[in-house]
């Protein structure tokens, strides 16, 4: 560019001079020095400035091109906080949670409804379980509870704070502990019980760094079960009054699933209201209520015996479902599953535990005595080794020949002569005349 701008403006008026001389005027100093004054205005403008213009306008027509797209968006209707839906709820009703004749839909050009004519109602200190086969709507009644995905028509009461466990688990850059406090507060003695009722413990022995390990975007350095043990983790650490968790049960370990649903669902959210949607019909009669979903509709709702009683058969509610069996006896069935995966869990970890060596030993003892500091700095990405010392020949070398053959850079290297000796020649030829 500084090559270009030199050329042009030198050439531009020594082609101007030459023609005005050719045409049998007479040149003079004032004229000279008018056309040079003339020309570095016009240098700055259409060297700098116009360029520089066209780029932006480029710019400016992309942007109009999104404002426009955003704009023409559907407008969305403002939503009625948490407090708002505090004030409007019945102070005599036990009720934490309910829904009536609720319809949604994500959109008004949906042609269907993600659910339609739903009616729960969750008592506080509740243990619900939502089932059904796969896009049926569970996952969108956790949205509309927490107010995502907006009512059509019905009503919504919500009384408390929520804590929302995802489907699929999320991460960020940071360490472990960070994204377990997930900017709250350090609770030493509940940050430990989250990690002991989580199941994390193990895993954070078998890190260098514990809970101070800094893992990448979205965990990709973590197993999904870890990822979504630490997403339950970072839910359960919340102190809320309602816990909203999509199905974090589905990428553990059968044994480490039936230890969160005891040891933390039950255990450490037992006086807290907690919607669980499941694929697991095995905690379906540890549970205080179950709803039953089926492409947007409640098709059955209760507690377990009597959902039994009635003769609702679980299994056929959710053949879409190729993790499920036929159940008559749905006690009998889970109970011969569930020793079945524990005995081959068994076997796997006394096979673990057989290769461990006393440096993990040591490894852990550590990381126990990191877990219990107060402290929650993170040592943060490894710093870059720095190497001062002179560059060598032959990287200039190298540098060379990746622009390409010999001849390619001869022909730049003439250019750039030819355009310094013509702007030499200018400058020469007005200072000699």
């Amino acid at each position: 560019m500084a090559s270009f701008i030199m050329f042009s403006t030198r050439s531009s008026l020594f082609l101007t001079i030459l023609g005005y001389v050719l045409f049998g005027n007479a040149i003079t100093a004032q004229k000279v020095f008018m056309l040079t004054n003339y020309y570095n205005v016009l240098r700055l403008t259409m060297t700098v400035f116009f360029p520089q213009g066209l780029a932006f306008l480029a710019e400016t027509k992309v942007s109009i091109q999104r404002l426009t797209e955003f704009l023409l968006h559907e407008e969305v209707a403002p939503r009625e906080s948490v407090a708002a839906y505090k004030r409007n709820a019945d102070p005599n009703s036990q009720d934490i949670i309910c829904v009536e004749k609720g319809t949604a839909k994500w959109t008004d050009f949906m042609a269907d409804n993600i659910f339609s004519d739903l009616n729960i109602n969750v008592r506080a200190g509740s243990l619900v379980a939502i089932i059904g086969p796969v896009g049926c709507g569970k996952s969108s009644i956790l949205q509309a509870l927490l107010k995502e995905l907006p009512l059509k028509s019905g009503t919504l009461t919500v009384k408390g704070t929520v804590s929302y466990a995802s489907q699929e688990p999320w991460l960020f850059t940071g360490s472990l502990r960070q994204n377990i406090l997930f900017g709250q507060n350090m609770d030493k003695i509940r940050y430990k019980t989250v990690v002991d009722k989580c199941a994390l413990r193990r895993d954070f022995t078998l890190l260098s760094n514990s809970d101070k390990t800094v893992v990448g975007e979205r965990g990709a350095s973590l197993s999904g079960g870890q990822r979504a043990r630490i997403n339950l983790a970072r839910a359960v650490y919340k102190r809320a009054d309602i816990y909203l968790l999509d199905d974090p049960l589905s990428a553990v370990d059968p044994d480490v699933g039936k230890q969160l649903f005891k040891s933390c669902i039950k255990e450490f959210l037992r006086h807290k209201t907690v919607i669980l949607v499941t694929h697991q019909l095995q905690y379906l009669q540890d549970v205080d209520h179950i709803i039953i979903i089926d492409n947007g509709y409640i098709q059955a709702q209760g507690t377990f015996r009597d959902l039994q009683a009635s003769g609702l058969n679980f299994a056929k509610l959710l053949t879409s479902e190729n993790d499920f069996v036929e159940v008559e006896s749905a006690e009998a069935v889970n109970r011969r599953m569930s020793i079945q995966m524990c005995a081959q869990r068994k076997d796997s970890i006394v096979g673990m535990q057989r290769k461990m060596s006393v440096q993990l030993a040591s490894q852990r003892r550590e990381s126990i005595i990191s877990i219990q500091s107060d402290d929650i700095m993170d040592p943060g990405a490894p710093e870059e080794k720095i190497v001062r010392g002179s560059v060598s020949g032959s990287v200039y070398t190298s540098y060379l020949k990746a622009g390409g053959n010999y001849l390619y850079i001869v022909g730049v290297i003439l250019l750039i002569l030819a355009t310094q000796c013509l702007a030499s020649f200018v400058d020469y030829f007005i200072a000699v005349w």
